[in-house]
């Protein structure tokens, strides 16, 4: 059970009256701090550390399936836009063959 920082006053004054200051500041420094409870483990770390390298493996699956995607995408209309380009420019040469 988590002790309040009055509590720790009480057995602070209770121990430096019972056995002197000195003491008192020994049992105080060998006590963790106030609200030990909102402490991370070692587990604790250890379980965020597994559920973010989760996260970031999932957000790198999704990224890679974006650009992907998007350069399938940009990949067909770049070699849509050749075909249109040279298309029309053996068109021009083969007009301009004919008026030659």
């Amino acid at each position: 059970m988590p002790i309040d920082q009055g509590t720790r006053v009480e057995v602070y004054e209770a121990l430096k009256t019972a056995h002197g200051e000195k003491v008192a500041n020994a049992f105080m420094e060998m006590l963790p701090p106030a609200g030990v409870p909102e402490l991370a483990t070692k587990a604790d770390v250890a379980l965020l550390s597994a559920d973010l390298r989760a996260e970031i493996a999932q957000l790198r699956g999704e990224f890679g399936e974006r650009l992907e995607r998007g350069l399938r995408e940009q990949t067909t209309r770049f070699v849509a836009w050749m075909f249109a380009v040279v298309g029309i420019s053996s068109t021009i040469v083969a007009a301009a063959a004919r008026l030659a």
